[in-house]
């Protein structure tokens, strides 16, 4: 048994088309890879073979270049993050990281390590949730969902979006992205703070809804008012998975927020959708709307050293 180090983003794209088990967005090449550029980063995919030279499993990561550490392939972008090879493997391979941290690995994958390999329990630190709900559970019904509310909570919910009424909004389910408007909403609402700040950020999320659109797995719900987009949020769906991945909305009007979720389930609910995914993260919104959540775990080889203090990220 031998591990080869590839770093060659041709062949890398081709082990990753080889080993991807695509059962969720984050194992499509066309989803992760606008995030690599060459001036940032290196590939660094491990490769199992055996004795026959039979390429057995990957883990695939990069180095970032300016910090000299590795992460997966897709960085802190990446989620729900599952190994590509027999767990028995685990040991060896982990024997041959470098100094290497992924976030957000899921859970089930994380425990079942813990379990089998104890040894490495404290490589995994348990930090924050991603978040969804299981139309199944409510008989694709948003009426029986809203049951899980408070009688309270459902009242005033339910008010709110009645008095958004008054402003003759227009919904409508669109293939156009309206990128531009999302960028402008986003910078309003976070100013300096927003990762659109960066021109290569906002190039970044450009490439990957436009896979989305080409692969016509980008679902966009659009409110409008007197004919102007005024609020957005964009959406993927991949194999039975609702992504509900990001949403911007104009400035003084109040509770759009909780329309564009409430239509985003409706809209799932009908496609009978296996799951609703709401992402990694909290803050505070997810829990109000009686969304499950699931463990997510940090793994880290035990010669990383944190980028900065605040690397953990808790709900």
């Amino acid at each position: 048994m031998k591990i080869d180090i590839v770093k060659d983003i041709v062949k890398a794209k081709l082990l990753w088309e080889k080993f991807s088990p695509y059962e969720t967005v984050w194992d499509e090449w066309g989803f992760i890879a606008p995030l690599f550029h060459v001036d940032q980063f290196e590939p660094y995919f491990l490769v199992l073979v055996d004795d026959d030279g039979q390429e057995l499993g990957l883990w695939p990561l990069w180095l970032e270049k300016e910090l000299g550490r590795y992460y997966a392939f897709g960085g802190d972008y990446l989620e729900d993050i599952r190994f590509w090879f027999p767990l028995e493997y685990f040991p060896f391979l982990v024997a041959n990281l470098p100094s290497t941290k992924l976030f957000d690995v899921n859970a089930q994958a994380a425990e079942q390590v813990i379990k089998q390999f104890p040894e490495y329990k404290n490589y995994f630190q348990a930090v924050h949730h991603r978040y969804f709900l299981e139309p199944a559970k409510f008989n694709y019904s948003v009426t029986e969902y809203l049951q899980t509310f408070s009688k309270k909570h459902r009242y005033n919910l339910l008010r709110d979006l009645k008095k958004l009424q008054d402003l003759h909004y227009e919904l409508a389910w669109e293939l156009n992205e309206h990128f531009d408007d999302f960028v402008k909403f986003n910078l309003e609402r976070f100013g300096e703070e927003s990762d659109f700040i960066e021109p290569l950020f906002i190039e970044e999320m450009r490439e990957i809804i436009q896979y989305l659109v080409d692969q016509q797995q980008l679902r966009t719900l659009v409110i409008k008012i007197n004919g102007v987009v005024v609020g957005l949020e964009l959406a993927c769906e991949f194999k039975g998975i609702w992504y509900v991945l990001n949403a911007g909305q104009a400035s003084g009007f109040d509770n759009l927020g909780k329309l564009l979720i409430m239509e985003h389930i409706k809209e799932a609910f009908s496609r009978r959708c296996k799951e609703v995914d709401f992402l990694a993260g909290d803050t505070g919104w997810k829990q109000l709307w009686n969304l499950d959540r699931e463990q997510y775990y940090n793994f880290a080889t035990p010669d990383y050293i944190p980028v900065d203090p605040d690397e953990e990220d808790d709900d």
